[in-house]
């Protein structure tokens, strides 16, 4: 009876299959050309290529190099820096370098057609596919559905999808892998990553301090320079070199000045007492040189009064035997008025040339206590100016010492900084990615079988025409006694009857 059952139940499906045949294979060959077109035409190759690079632990978090005698640190394994490191390999502003830096956004050229008919095939539906796909977000940008991508950012999106990075459990070492459509570029471009990112992260831990005190210096510099050439100017301009020694000698300068001019107002003053002397004796009728006091010995004053004396004895003398208006009187007269006159005459001389010579010592000393005045005006802003050339000069040097000290931490840092090792480089697949493209196929013609099937269970759910004698039977609940041919028949051989059971009427 069961087995009965089991005929009956496979006849009955083999039946469905036959009936809804073509319905069946124009499902499974459908799908399975359309899974073909889109495992070899449409659907892209990725080929990968990995790298592993090893981190050493904890330098960035040991003292620091300034400091000597610091306790050795423990290391041991901690997923946060090695995952740290993943996340800067992971960087946007990293993959963004790396993509001006080789020019990805930029179109390559397009490759020419392949050899061989089933390659051009290909080669061709897949450039019939790309300008559809690149026509519909055209239409869709300028409809205004979408936006559209630069292909700066198209390149970037590509790179970080493409690029997978995982921390290995328990391990120090964190992979790499990376997927482009190009056959031979992702072991490149992930090495280049690689070296970006060796370079770049030591900038992530460098000491700020350099860039801050090396500004210092040239900001200190410059103020310093500007502050000599200042000084230099001022001193151009008032002709001060040694402030200090040139207000000695000034001092110096004034006070023989001053005692020369003393000088020259006592001369000054014995010429002007003389010359009232002259007068005086002048307006006598017997006048007495004498009192005009003693002259130097070789003087003109001495040997005038010395002749006018000789006159005055040798006319004393002749008053014994001459008349005072005789003729020798008369000459000695004449000799002595004239010695007179030569005399007055160069007492006043001496007068004016005193005079003046008291005046230019006078304008002399005037002259430098206005340059020493001069001085002391100055004298301040000088001082001011050398104030700030010190203090500048007192910044500069602590900015330079300190430039030295975090010049050579940051040197040394760098030494401790560079802890990460590349230990496996990225080496191209010559294999794409992900499932096999025969995988792909099988899985396709299942899934194609699977949909046909599933058709036809929905074509015999929603069909319900009789095609059978048992679908009428159990239709009706009665019994089929003959089941005739809807088309036309090329000959009639027999009559199929079936006799009802006893006791059905």
């Amino acid at each position: 009876m069961e087995n009965s059952k089991a005929q009956m139940s496979t006849s009955e499906i083999a039946y469905v299959l036959f009936k809804h045949k073509w319905s069946f294979l124009v499902v499974f060959v459908v799908g399975l050309l359309g899974s073909l077109i889109w495992v070899f035409c449409i659907r892209e190759d990725l080929y990968g290529a990995d790298a592993k690079v090893l981190v050493k632990i904890g330098s960035e978090q040991a003292p620091p190099a300034t400091v000597v005698g610091g306790a050795p640190q423990v290391i041991g394994y901690r997923y946060q820096e090695v995952n740290s490191e993943v996340e800067i390999l992971q960087n946007t502003a990293l993959i963004a370098r790396l993509v001006d830096d080789l020019g990805l956004d930029k179109a390559p050229p397009e490759p020419p057609p392949p050899a061989g008919l089933v390659p051009l095939i290909r080669y061709r539906v897949k450039h019939v596919i790309n300008g559809i796909r690149n026509w519909m977000d055209d239409t869709l940008v300028r409809v205004g559905l979408r936006e559209k991508t630069p292909p700066r950012d198209t390149a970037i999106n590509q790179i970080k999808g493409g690029l997978k990075v995982k921390a290995e459990k328990e391990s120090n070492v964190f992979s790499a892998e990376m997927a482009l459509p190009q056959k031979h570029a992702a072991a490149f471009v992930l090495n280049r990553l690689l070296d970006m990112y060796i370079e770049f992260r030591p900038k992530l831990y460098q000491n700020k301090g350099v860039d801050f005190f090396a500004a210092g210096v040239k900001r200190n510099g410059a103020e310093l320079a500007q502050t000599e050439n200042q000084i230099r100017d001022f001193e151009s301009q008032g002709d001060i070199s040694l402030l200090s020694e040139q207000q000695t000698q000034l001092v110096r300068q004034i006070v023989v000045n001053e005692a020369a001019v003393k000088e020259a107002e006592l001369g000054v003053s014995d010429a002007t007492f003389r010359v009232h002397q002259l007068d005086a004796e002048l307006a006598k009728s017997e006048p007495n040189f004498g009192s005009l006091g003693d002259f130097d010995r070789d003087s003109i004053p001495n040997q005038v009064l010395r002749q006018i004396a000789q006159l005055q004895q040798e006319r004393e003398a002749m008053r014994m035997t001459e008349l005072d208006s005789g003729d020798k009187i008369n000459n000695n007269r004449q000799q002595f008025n004239a010695l007179v006159k030569i005399l007055a005459a160069n007492l006043r001389t001496t007068l004016d040339l005193k005079k003046g010579d008291l005046a230019a010592r006078q304008q002399a000393l005037k002259g430098f206590q206005e340059q020493l005045k001069t001085l002391h005006d100055k004298q301040a802003d000088w001082v001011a100016l050398h104030r700030n050339s010190g203090a500048e000069e007192e910044s500069l040097q602590f900015y330079r010492r300190k430039l030295e000290e975090a010049t050579a931490a940051d040197a040394l840092e760098k030494l401790r900084i560079g802890n990460v090792i590349v230990i496996q480089p990225a080496v191209d697949m010559l294999q794409p990615v992900g499932l096999r493209k025969t995988l792909l196929v099988s899985m396709a013609a299942a899934a194609s079988l699977l949909a046909a099937i599933v058709w036809i269970c929905l074509l015999e759910l929603f069909d319900h025409r009789i095609y059978k004698a048992e679908q009428l039977e159990s239709q009706l609940g009665a019994p089929v006694f003959a089941a005739i041919p809807s088309g036309p028949l090329p000959h009639l051989s027999s009559v199929a009857v079936r006799e009802s059971h006893a006791g059905q009427a």
